[in-house]
């Protein structure tokens, strides 16, 4: 016998929003089962029927932020366009994205600090999912728009230049409109003479 209510409609997803609220907000350890429901509006059955335990719930609060990310890296690689456009684009929406929802952003460092919280295995999938982008800059070199080189470090550091800007930004720096340009351009350029 379930014990979800039929008025318990949406429960999943508000557990879900308000878990990744309080996690980014006050920590793993610090946020209590209690505080979730309440702020859900729901009950602790209710929570237990869909995530089990607190790390578990943990544990989707992540997943389900992290799949954003694989949906943004797929549209950039099976994207129309130059390899430049899809690359603008990507870190365009990668940043804004991130400035728009800074609880993801803190939920994320969260899960990869172990501190307080389950130390889960992002960074090799936020590796390999960003690594994808360098399919762009091979398809790039397929068309001569880019040549031959270590596509893997170049996409790194393109991806790390976009988290310092979008770092900055959630710590209130403007961020310009043309930034992924820049940032683009500047690995299409790069420095030398």
């Amino acid at each position: 016998m379930a014990l979800v209510m039929m008025d318990e409609t949406g429960s999943r997803e508000r557990i879900l929003a308000e878990a990744t609220r309080l996690f980014a907000r006050k920590g793993f350890a610090a946020t209590s089962v209690r505080e979730v429901v309440e702020a859900a509006g729901t009950s602790k059955p209710t929570l237990y029927y869909y995530f089990a335990s607190k790390d578990g719930l943990f544990r989707e609060c992540v997943q389900a932020n992290l799949g954003g990310l694989a949906q943004l890296v797929d549209l950039a690689v099976n994207g129309a366009g130059s390899a430049r456009d899809r690359l603008v684009g990507f870190l365009d929406v990668y940043v804004r994205g991130g400035l728009q929802n800074p609880d993801t952003v803190k939920l994320l460092l969260t899960a990869t600090n172990g501190v307080d919280a389950p130390c889960l295995p992002i960074l090799e999938t936020f590796r390999s999912e960003l690594g994808r982008l360098a399919e762009v800059l091979a398809q790039g070199e397929a068309t001569g728009e880019i040549r031959p080189g270590d596509h893997t470090s170049a996409v790194r550091m393109l991806c790390g230049a976009a988290d310092i800007v979008l770092f900055s930004g959630l710590q209130g720096e403007a961020v310009p409109d043309d930034f992924a340009e820049r940032l683009v351009d500047l690995l299409y350029r790069g420095i030398a003479r």
